[in-house]
């Protein structure tokens, strides 16, 4: 990893363990210190068969913090699964931040497409990467900042109307 870039592991809270593949699934927070408010949020497949996700981007939030540990507002939008129209999602205008990229593996992808997708498949011994952008001014002048984010992995349901899921956090100093 380039020197400028610092990696944050997201982690389970909960004292209950994620059920089945979702286990093997390691998500981390890319922080580049050239490019404040630019995140990589990178999910990695650890597991040797392909594992299908609801769009964890759908169920990705986050809360920015100043170095007095005052909140920032930012835009709220509502979490993607609440918005119930049949319009295409913007991956610019539709979250609190903006998408900027979508890599699976070492291709990147067309951004529109892929957030429009209800399910990802994570293949195995692969990753998957979500380049954003915060839409709050960040400056030097208010550094340190704390950023809180929140993802959860949902498994599509199955045919028996079972699904698993997990919640994993992770805190950065930016």
């Amino acid at each position: 990893m380039e020197e400028n870039k610092t990696t944050y592991k997201f982690v389970n809270h909960s004292e209950s363990s994620p059920l089945s593949e979702l286990k093997s699934i390691d998500v981390i927070a890319i922080i580049d210190s050239t490019e404040i408010g630019n995140i990589e949020v990178k999910l990695t497949n650890n597991h040797s068969n392909s594992i299908s996700l609801n769009n964890p981007i759908y169920f990705l939030t986050y809360q920015l913090y100043d170095r007095k540990g005052k909140l920032i507002p930012s835009i709220n939008k509502p979490p993607i699964p609440l918005i119930n129209n049949k319009e295409t999602l913007d991956p610019k205008e539709d979250w609190n931040f903006e998408i900027s990229g979508i890599k699976n593996h070492q291709d990147w992808l067309p951004e529109i497409e892929e957030v429009n997708k209800p399910v990802i498949t994570l293949l195995p011994e692969k990753s998957y990467t979500y380049r954003l952008k915060l839409k709050e001014a960040i400056n030097n002048q208010n550094k340190p900042y704390t950023l809180k984010m929140s993802l959860s992995l949902i498994s599509p349901t199955s045919e028996e109307g079972s699904t698993s899921n997990v919640t994993l956090h992770t805190e950065i100093q930016l």
